[in-house]
């Protein structure tokens, strides 16, 4: 279990906003003008984060019980066109029938990741809500200028970062490309545990801003433009047990009245925190659930950044003024008061914002009523021995107002674990069951990742039919080119012991028979095979032609085609057929398996993948300058698909690569 804890804001300090009329500049948005394009385009950078980001390890079962993982993933590609909303899903089955973790990762680039909400439904139709579009102080959407946010992105409880605190961070430039890594959602995914896994899992993304006016009174004028992207593939970890452990339910509460300190000035250097303790005890080894509920009395409530901190160190943020439109008004004492926090309640902390505070100082929080969701996840502590010192932090970050804590309770289920026998785990569901530990040590996706960084393709902005864009396209083109053939290369060569990650192939991924043995020889790291992708040279050229121009827009179209088989044939499940025979040895395969037979059935023969997406042609009666733009956007989109497919291929193979039972013991040595 990763803790988090308490930490100042990563963006500048909140201006006092009790000063009547006080105003926050307006941030502009930078818009590069990319439709669809532009999101392919990136898929070179967002390629090489997609492998970083992995999921953490779920908490451990509780005693006695018997529990597996589940890892499921789509890979079928769809476009997120501008404003769209769209949909996908994972089906389990044969699965553990009790949820006690639930991770995502998420490869969605796109050019403007503040346009989306994120949702995951489960097969109850439990929804948790991943990320939404936050306002500003000036009800501008904030995070939209923010690329490929959510290309390589881990939803997970138990991250160090919040999904709620990124909607005010703005890079100089307004666009980073760079995905968040691991962050807890908005909602929380422990709404899910205790729930059946098998059935249905819904992902649906809605790009809630359709498009941008453009603003010509700005300076330099902002045109109007789209933002797109697309859900390349998502994947979900499940952590299951076969039953729900006997469950201990208590309520611990604590009368004692707290002052909350008051800051010091200055503000920004000065913050006041004040701890609230209450102990636990007699409660079961293992923390299934935990609710808060407080009395908390303070004469201007956004002053206040609050923690529950559990005896193991975990720390969970309740609000930490981001979730908060308070900025907007002023007053509004005790808005915390009695507010119960759960997992599990209707209202998120993070989208109090959008949903609009009472206007006077004398109503109370209507928007929480029914509990509401910390900014962090509750779920962070699930697994933990709740027994100790609790602590309820707040922090007071500005001076002038002053308020105490009436008391504190938490609301726990806890278990001390199973006394009877658990049924095994299932072999099938598409998880991962726990075997006997393996005889070889086994080496993870993260260390076959290579050094080094791929070369880059420049974005070409071309505003007229120049002898110089056409000649920085025909090198984006021809770049296209060389690296298609490259990959191609790469896989007629067949694949060898040092394309895959350690113990990469398993039973099931076999069709000759395999027994569990013992490989007496160790893996190291292994190092797969360079693929050297090169850029064409830069080709200088006077003048541009209409003639040339439209067969360097044909040129550019058969390169996407080209990208787009090779990718598919390399995510449509390799075969046996793309292995060289012999090339695999046993210290390769998981689980310490050894093959017993050298014959049995034959690999499949390596497939041939055509495209399966058409690509438009350009009119050829259309300008120069309309061919040379076509054939730039194909170009990079091509570019990035093969970088992609590249960075998959130098990540190290695994079983989950390879259609089942496509290869042969003919293949192995």
């Amino acid at each position: 279990m990763v803790a988090l804890t308490p930490r100042r804001r990563e963006h500048a300090p909140m201006p006092n906003l009790k000063e009547k009329g006080a105003r926050v500049p307006r941030r502009r948005r930078i818009n590069l003008h990319r439709g669809i394009a532009g999101s392919a385009a990136i898929l070179a950078l967002g390629g090489a984060f997609a492998t970083t980001s992995a999921f953490a390890a779920a908490p451990a079962a509780p005693a006695g019980a018997s529990a597996t993982i589940l890892t499921l993933n789509n890979t079928t590609a769809q476009l997120l066109p501008d404003g769209a909303n769209v949909t996908s899903t994972i089906q389990v089955a044969g699965a553990q029938n009790v949820i006690r973790d639930v991770d995502l990762i998420t490869n969605i680039p796109h050019t403007s990741s503040g346009d989306l909400r994120i949702t995951l439904t489960s097969p109850k139709g439990t929804t948790v809500v991943l990320t939404d579009t936050t306002l500003d102080f000036n009800g501008d959407p904030t995070g939209r200028t923010q690329d490929d946010w959510f290309n390589g992105t881990t939803f997970d409880d138990s991250a160090t970062k919040l999904m709620s605190d990124q909607t005010l961070v703005f890079p100089p430039g307004g666009e980073n490309f760079i995905p968040l890594g691991s962050v807890v959602p908005e909602g929380a995914m422990a709404a899910f545990v205790g729930e059946n896994p098998n059935g249905t899992w819904t992902l649906r993304i809605q790009d809630k801003i359709p498009d941008d006016p453009g603003d010509p009174l700005a300076v330099p004028p902002r045109p109007a433009s789209n933002d797109s992207g697309s859900l390349n593939s998502w994947s979900l970890k499940i952590a299951t047990m076969a039953n729900a452990a006997p469950e201990i339910v208590n309520t611990i509460s604590s009368t004692t009245v707290t002052p909350i300190a008051d800051a010091l000035p200055p503000t920004t250097t000065n913050p006041s925190t004040t701890d609230v303790p209450l102990t636990v005890a007699g409660q079961g080894s293992y923390l299934l659930d935990v609710n808060l509920q407080a009395g908390i009395m303070h004469t201007y409530s956004p002053d206040l950044e609050m923690y529950l901190i559990s005896p193991a160190g975990t720390t969970v943020p309740l609000t930490t003024r981001d979730g908060l439109a308070l900025r907007k008004f002023t007053g509004f004492p005790n808005l915390f008061n009695n507010v119960i926090w759960d997992d599990n309640a209707p209202n998120l902390m993070s989208r109090q914002s959008q949903l609009g505070w009472p206007q006077s100082a004398s109503q109370n929080v209507p928007n929480l009523a029914g509990g509401a969701v910390a900014e962090g996840a509750f779920g962070a502590f699930i697994g933990e021995n709740p027994n100790g010192v609790w602590k309820l932090r707040i922090v007071d970050a500005s001076t002038g107002d002053t308020g105490v804590v009436n008391g504190m309770k938490l609301i726990m289920k806890s278990t001390n674990g199973f006394t009877t026998p658990q049924p095994p785990p299932p072999t099938g569901g598409g998880g991962e069951t726990p075997g006997p530990a393996p005889k070889v040590t086994i080496s993870s996706q993260t260390v076959c990742l290579p050094n080094g960084k791929l070369p880059k393709v420049s974005r070409v902005k071309i505003g007229a039919a120049s002898g110089a864009a056409y000649a920085a396209t025909r090198r984006n083109v021809y770049t296209a080119a060389l690296r298609a053939s490259t990959i191609e290369k790469w896989l007629r060569q067949g694949i060898r012991t040092d394309d895959l990650c350690g113990g990469a192939i398993g039973a099931a991924d076999l069709t000759a028979p395999t027994d569990a043995g013992t490989v007496l020889q160790s893996i190291s790291a292994p190092k797969p095979r360079v693929i050297g992708l090169r850029t064409a040279k830069l080709v200088r050229t006077k003048r541009v032609s209409r003639a040339q121009a439209v067969a360097l827009g044909r040129i550019a179209r058969a390169q996407l085609i080209r990208a787009k088989a090779i990718n598919n044939r390399v995510n449509g499940k390799l075969t046996g057929g793309d292995m060289v025979a012999g090339a695999v040895t046993t210290a390769k395969l998981n689980r310490g398996l050894i093959v017993t037979a050298k014959t049995g059935a034959s690999a499949a023969p390596s497939k041939t993948v055509r495209a399966g997406i058409k690509v438009a042609a350009t009119p050829a009666k259309a300008s120069t300058l309309v061919h040379l733009r076509r054939a730039e956007l194909q170009s990079r989109q091509a570019t990035a698909i093969l970088n992609k497919v590249r960075r998959q291929l130098m990540s190290g193979l695994t079983g989950r690569n390879f259609a089942n039972g496509s290869i042969g013991a003919d293949k192995l040595s």
